[in-house]
């Protein structure tokens, strides 16, 4: 991930963009949405600097579909990234990414993400997705060095088979599998902000008012009380995670178990 910018999500999902129309109705989303979320930039990888045409999506659309299987877009003002890809023949979920630069904490800016957020989830449903401010999301996946606290890699952010799901974060969006698995009416009343798409059967969920709420400790609190409830046992642990002998997260069917996590 890109640690340039201040806000990180990633969006979990099986969805394969396996022909030029799927790839073409994603590229349609960003440009029906509108404002801030309309793309400037595109390209299969970085610098991301082909000129992003809201009249003619068939270069995007093709680099997802056939060309790459991946496509990054960009917007200079306000600042943000996606990048998003797909597997053929895979049923372990991979995961689209969007970064914000920090313009994107202030004022209104926040509760914008959330919508687009939530309309994408809505026209697009994955298993899950999560996000908040980046420095969050790396107190709670980056492994350090235990003598010189030098990074050394992420871990327990990829639907890997036994680490459970990624975390409770600001935003979180759960799909059908998840919905099944906890229960919609459990869901439904965690102490938060509830959000109900009336496009999809999703649930969206934020447990604080604004990604920077408070301060980290608070945040990590919270985000803790909501994983209590639901079941510590399916979410990953970055401490119960190290050592040579790591807690193994139970599964969740669909979402987390073997038979959903092959390649």
């Amino acid at each position: 991930m890109n640690r340039n910018f201040s806000l990180h999500f990633r969006i979990y999902t099986r969805l394969a963009f396996d022909n030029r129309q799927k790839a073409e109705s994603l590229c349609r989303k960003f440009v029906d949405y509108g404002g801030h979320f309309v793309p400037m930039s595109f390209s299969a990888y970085e610098p991301i600097r082909t000129k992003f045409d809201p009249e003619d999506l068939s270069k995007p659309s093709a680099l997802l579909s056939e060309t790459s299987h991946e496509l990054l877009l960009k917007r200079s003002k306000p600042r943000w990234t996606a990048y998003v890809y797909w597997f053929r023949g895979r049923t372990r979920p991979w995961f689209w990414t969007f970064d914000f630069g920090a313009e994107w904490t202030k004022g209104n800016k926040p509760k914008e993400i959330v919508d687009f957020l939530i309309d994408l989830c809505a026209d697009f449903p994955p298993v899950f997705a999560s996000g908040g401010l980046s420095a969050d999301w790396f107190d709670k996946h980056d492994v350090k060095d235990s003598k010189t606290g030098a990074f050394q890699k992420s871990a327990g952010a990829n639907f890997n088979p036994g680490t459970g799901l990624p975390g409770i974060y600001w935003f979180n969006f759960f799909g059908e599998e998840l919905i099944a698995h906890f229960g919609r009416t459990s869901l439904m009343q965690l102490d938060g902000l509830v959000i109900v798409s009336e496009k999809s059967n999703g649930i969206g969920f934020l447990p604080y008012e604004t990604p920077d709420h408070q301060d980290a400790a608070w945040r990590r609190a919270c985000e803790r009380q909501i994983v209590e409830i639901l079941g510590e046992q399916y979410f990953f642990n970055l401490a119960k995670a190290a050592g040579k002998r790591p807690r193994w997260r139970t599964p969740i069917p669909g979402a987390t178990d073997a038979k959903s996590l092959r390649e």
